[in-house]
């Protein structure tokens, strides 16, 4: 949430915002949290992403959701309200959800790959680049799987 203040009581807390702003997740579904203060108390705390609706997140001056990212880059939104209705300024942070396959990679014939990423996670999207080094005569060739590429 933004640093802000609302009358001079209500104050929400950026450094204790997850995500942080810009950061890389693999997983499609993100726990969003926070905290927020008022003297007067809190009543909510609010979150959406990207342009779906406003949820009401778990807990007030410490708070928790679950959100489901879409591919790419996503803007995640909050605010909270105090026990008045006064609403905090709506922050918000962008977060990146990377989507990634296991890499599978097959030879045939003799030599080495440079590197090999045989067997790992990489990021759909992401350009890579192995080489092929035959040895002995022989030629090599690389053929490159994923289930999702």
């Amino acid at each position: 949430m933004g640093d802000g203040a609302i009358g001079g009581r209500f104050t929400t807390d950026r450094d204790n915002y997850q995500p942080a702003t810009f950061q890389r997740v693999s997983n499609a579904v993100w726990t969003v949290c926070g905290t927020a203060s008022d003297n007067a108390g809190l009543c909510a705390a609010r979150v959406r992403v990207n342009t779906n609706e406003w949820t009401t997140a778990h807990g007030t001056t410490t708070w928790h959701l679950d959100q489901r990212l879409e591919p790419g880059t996503n803007v995640i939104w909050a605010y909270a309200v105090d026990a008045y209705g006064n609403e905090s300024l709506t922050g918000s942070v962008k977060v990146i959800y990377v989507v990634s396959d296991l890499m599978v990679v097959q030879t045939d014939g003799s030599g080495s790959i440079t590197p090999n990423y045989h067997a790992q996670w990489l990021e759909i999207g992401r350009r890579c680049s192995m080489y092929a080094q035959g040895v002995n005569g022989f030629t090599s060739r690389i053929g490159a799987t994923s289930t999702g590429w």
